[in-house]
């Protein structure tokens, strides 16, 4: 099962399960403030539906596919090779997963159909996600919402990963918009939902985060003004930015963990810079960076005119763990408001 734990240096609190996980990060980040503007509780009990029908129903036939069925095929698609593989992957997966899932298919609602009958039950809940989306960009309009984010993620297994999945060839023959719903997110990175929230609460500048409490609050009262404007043009864009300086940043290092997953500048001692994503950190600036770039600055003085020469050596690195006594400053992706 997964889990997280916030903060684990302070002993935060352990949260498992993803749906707990997804209300507690909603929460703490004011994403559901977000979404109880954005959607009608029409749209939030609807929501709620299709989350319930494509996790515990649609995806659950389509893990009986996978693992059941063709746990081997499932295994020689997305499983690297290497010694995990050829232990826990070779012998105990396909002992394990079918028979566990087989076992579970006996105790749900399904599981006494048979296989064309399943295939068909979880291709008439596609069906009905594919009705309601109809030609919207998104499930409720021009903006995304958790429920697309959690569509996707489903969909994704169905059409990425390399099995002849029922659900997926009924996609491809009777549902082209959700390819294209689909499609249009990886491509152009559409589905922004938490990265625009992370960025939004980004574009608030450290002098103004650190001004007084007063100050800090006034969002606030932008927010409660903004629920009754919202049908009147208030965007997405601006109610995250109402919302998020409220959970911006409250320490020094908050800064750097709105840089997770981000491009970040380092500047360390004897003149090294360093460029990268930036994965983790803990309370001594040790982090941990991909996609490296580290340039190196020497000086050197011309033994015949004297003059200082100035010169740079660059070289890239895929993963980088960096020391937090050298490093000297650490600048956040520059963000404009």
């Amino acid at each position: 099962m997964p889990y997280i734990r916030l903060n684990c240096r302070e002993n935060g609190p352990l949260v498992a399960d993803s749906n707990f996980i997804i209300q507690f990060l909603s929460k703490k980040l004011g994403i559901d403030e977000v979404e109880k503007t954005l959607l009608t509780k029409e749209q939030t009990a609807t929501s709620h539906a299709f989350t319930r029908m494509i996790e515990e129903h649609t995806t659950q036939i389509g893990f009986y596919y996978r693992y059941a069925l063709n746990m081997d095929g499932f295994r020689a698609a997305v499983l690297p090779d290497g010694w995990f593989r050829s232990w826990m992957v070779s012998f105990i997966f396909p002992l394990v997963m079918p028979m566990a899932f087989k076992k579970k298919n006996k105790y749900v609602s399904f599981g006494r159909h048979s296989d064309e009958e399943k295939w068909t039950i979880s291709c008439q809940d596609i069906q009905s996600i594919s009705d309601y989306l109809g030609e919207k960009r998104f499930m409720f309009g021009d903006e995304p919402t958790t429920l697309d984010c959690t569509l996707f993620g489903h969909f994704a297994q169905f059409l990425y990963i390399p099995l002849n999945f029922p659900q997926k060839i009924y996609i491809h023959e009777n549902c082209d918009n959700i390819v294209k719903y689909m499609n249009s997110q990886v491509d152009s990175s559409s589905l922004k939902l938490p990265k625009k929230a992370g960025r939004e609460r980004e574009t608030v500048r450290p002098r103004e985060v650190n001004s007084s409490h007063n100050h800090a609050r006034k969002p606030n009262a932008k927010l409660k003004a903004s629920k009754s404007q919202h049908h009147n043009g208030t965007t997405h864009q601006d109610l995250v930015r109402y919302i998020q300086p409220i959970h911006a940043m409250e320490e020094p290092l908050d800064l750097i963990k709105l840089s997770l997953s981000e491009r970040v500048y380092i500047k360390c001692r004897n003149s090294r810079e360093l460029r990268g994503t930036l994965h983790a950190y803990d309370q001594h600036l040790n982090m941990v960076l991909s996609q490296v770039e580290e340039t190196i600055t020497t000086m050197e003085e011309d033994d015949e005119t004297g003059e200082e020469i100035v010169s740079k050596k660059t070289r890239n690195v895929g993963m980088l763990f960096v020391r937090g006594d050298i490093v000297v400053l650490v600048s956040p992706p520059l963000r404009t408001s």
